[in-house]
């Protein structure tokens, strides 16, 4: 029902303004993709751009179903290579575009630096991956600044952590 309304409301905002290109942030959602196709259907014209916004471990959410997207922006190779090869993304459906976001970000902030995951389940969970690492890879914590997530300053779980 969402998917239905929120296609409808979309699409009579593209006719009203006579959108020819639309660019989304693009998960996979299946809301999206009902929204995707229903422009397409009512618009087969339109250039629907979507963009990978964010890497995570194992984004199987992504896994390339017919979808009528135009294109979808990686935003790096190894991206890339993970959405067409184990993700099964045309090549001709996929598109390498350095980030927008990452440019302005400044690299050396996250040099040596390990950041606490905005959410997590078990401390301990986190605890026991750096220790695998301090011990079975040779880590050096000394190297390290351990830091909060920003939007996490508040959290009294992560402030534990």
């Amino acid at each position: 029902m969402f998917a239905e309304t929120l296609a409808e409301n979309i699409y009579e905002c593209v006719k009203r303004c006579n959108i020819k290109n639309i660019s989304i942030p693009y998960e996979g959602q299946p809301f999206q993709d009902y929204l995707i196709k229903y422009l397409k259907k009512k618009n087969s014209k339109i250039r629907i751009i979507g963009y990978a916004h964010s890497s995570q471990p194992l984004p199987l959410h992504l896994i390339y179903k017919d979808n009528k997207i135009d294109k979808l922006v990686a935003h790096n190779q190894n991206q890339f290579f993970h959405l067409n090869k184990r993700l099964f993304w045309p090549k001709k459906k996929l598109l390498l575009q350095r980030s927008k976001k990452v440019r302005k970000l400044d690299k050396n902030k996250f040099v040596n630096k390990i950041t606490i995951p905005y959410g997590f389940e078990s401390a301990r969970n986190i605890l026991e991956s750096i220790h695998y690492l301090i011990n079975k890879k040779n880590l050096n914590l000394r190297k390290f600044e351990i830091r909060n997530h920003p939007l996490m300053r508040h959290s009294k779980k992560h402030a534990a952590l």
